[in-house]
């Protein structure tokens, strides 16, 4: 059974028969955005996840929106080059799509087939491995954001399977 949410500051999507659940909201309004993908990722995740950013990014205002991702508790995930580019890669090079800041500890065939994708559709990112550097980065990077509450950031990274 796979649920699909839309509310006006967070997108979710659950299907707990293979044990899959993205959750994007706004860290701070429209200017970042925090999501968590959990369990397997498939092609239909990756096409989801790229609609909600672009959603997400298209409402604001601002001239770059940033976007913490937690990959954590992401178990599997398509890892070739050509279908992430496509499904995922190519919709964020909007115009407006600023830092993607990825949180992830995962092998490093893993690491380095995500590197490859996101350097090849020349989106700017950085791999991290713990909310705290997240944060700092993207803060770094940007100025003009308000002070992000890393204890926001930590209790969304919570994985929402295991509470289910």
């Amino acid at each position: 059974m796979r649920i699909i949410e839309k509310r006006e500051s967070y997108y979710a999507c659950f299907d707990w028969e293979i044990t899959m659940a993205v959750e994007s909201k706004w860290l701070i309004g429209n200017a970042v955005i925090l999501q968590r993908v959990e369990g397997g990722m498939d092609v239909d995740t990756l096409r989801f996840t790229a609609k909600t950013i672009i959603d997400m990014v298209e409402q604001s205002k601002r001239p770059l929106v940033h976007h913490l991702l937690d990959l954590r508790q992401c178990q599997t995930m398509p890892l070739n080059v050509r279908v992430m580019s496509k499904n995922l890669f190519e919709p964020l090079r909007h115009p407006h799509f600023g830092w993607s800041v990825i949180i992830a500890d995962h092998d490093k065939v893993t690491m380095s087939v995500l590197s490859m994708a996101l350097q090849i559709n020349k989106i700017r990112f950085r791999l991290v491995s713990k909310p705290e550097e997240a944060v700092a980065f993207l803060q770094k990077q940007d100025a003009a954001l308000p002070l992000m509450n890393i204890n926001d950031v930590i209790t969304f990274c919570q994985p929402a399977i295991a509470n289910r």
